[in-house]
């Protein structure tokens, strides 16, 4: 029998970004048989009445919250223990996801006609970090900035290119509109400043060639969780997704860049993982997750992940719960994900090997599938 990973998300939103009761974005899976699943089930959540465990109920509870605590610890402990792990969670920070689309969609692609390659050696991850970092000096101004490239980007009308670009402009023009303090105003406006650059080089006819749905959070999982199971499950295998608004939106993500045949690549990743094409996929289905306890399980796993990443990006969704998730080592579960860092160098961002070849690839496809 092929070996079966089970995937369900949380806080998934599209294009839309922006929502800040979901600022984080988790994809995780479940590699477990039904008698195992079974048997956690009873140890962790019997008495649970609910016929479909999830972890929104579960958590609205002090009994449902330490149920999963526990979960979450055996999980870990026996993640440790295992050469092929139980569950993985993939996260996003889905505010730095947007800019780092920004960067990719805009700035790269001027950088790239004056001949300069933002991809090697992972130059686009150390701008979006630093570009990050400054304009969080300014947050409502932050916000500001995304909002009305989340919509352009969505729409891809005139008006909201107009609308988008007249307010880069402004601002680099009226700094007082950034922030009351010159010093900060002088730093974001040297971010802002490469961002224009995108408009004068590009102009509107490169928004109306950019791939379909391209702020969609399932770019940037899809195929690096497929890809960790290509790499240490050693066989082909099958994916299993929850039939939700997840599976529905992103399907044709999912079946571009899952296709068996697809041409063949192998690109470098961060650090020292590649990521190999066609992955060793035999085939993605949709599943009810009330009749699938391995998608429950995903769900919960999600979940918990989500939560305990929006309390590290926002000290104000930190709990008690939250604590008692890092000390159980629920981090142990992440295999990735897209998140700010202080890091900027190749060096300290494990990037020396990366070039733009990847996203060229994938980019390739999703124009194929969506002709």
């Amino acid at each position: 029998m092929a070996l079966e990973i089970f995937i369900d998300e949380s806080g998934y939103t599209g294009e839309r970004q922006l929502d800040p009761e979901q600022p984080v974005f988790v994809l995780s899976s479940i590699n477990l048989g039904n008698e195992a699943a079974t048997e956690l089930r009873a140890r962790h959540f019997s008495g649970v009445q609910a016929k479909e465990l999830k972890h929104s109920q579960l958590a609205r509870r002090p009994s449902g919250r330490n149920r999963i605590v526990d979960f979450i610890r055996s999980l870990a402990s026996t993640n440790a223990a295992s050469k092929l792990p139980l569950a993985t969670a993939f996260a996003a920070h889905k505010k730095f996801e947007l800019l780092t689309l920004f960067v990719d969609l805009w700035v790269e692609p001027t950088m790239r006609k004056g001949g300069v390659d933002m991809y090697e050696r992972g130059g686009h991850i150390g701008f979006s970090n630093v570009a990050f970092y400054v304009l969080s000096l300014s947050p409502s101004f932050f916000d500001e900035l995304l909002r009305p490239f989340e919509i352009m980007m969505r729409e891809r009308t005139r008006e909201t290119y107009e609308n988008f670009w007249n307010f880069v402009y402004r601002a680099y023009y009226n700094a007082k509109e950034i922030s009351p303090d010159a010093r900060v105003q002088n730093m974001i406006r040297d971010i802002i400043v490469c961002f224009m650059a995108g408009q004068d080089a590009l102009g509107p006819r490169h928004l109306l060639s950019l791939p379909d749905h391209c702020l969609d959070v399932a770019f940037s999982t899809v195929t690096l969780t497929a890809n960790f199971w290509h790499e240490h499950a050693g066989e082909p295998f099958l994916l299993t997704l929850d039939e939700s608004k997840y599976f529905a939106e992103a399907k044709w993500i999912w079946d571009a860049l899952t296709r068996p045949d697809l041409p063949s690549a192998t690109f470098r990743g961060s650090g020292d993982s590649n990521i190999h094409y066609p992955l060793n996929i035999k085939g993605t289905r949709a599943a009810n997750s009330k009749q699938v306890l391995q998608l429950q399980f995903a769900d919960v796993v999600a979940g918990a992940v989500a939560e305990l990443c929006a309390s590290r990006a926002d000290p104000a969704f930190r709990s008690s719960y939250t604590d008692a998730l890092l000390d159980v080592g629920i981090l142990s579960l992440v295999i990735g994900g897209v998140w700010p860092s202080t890091n900027v160098t190749p060096e300290e961002m494990g990037t020396e090997g990366m070039s733009g070849d990847h996203l060229d690839y994938i980019e390739t496809q999703l124009k194929k599938a969506s002709t």
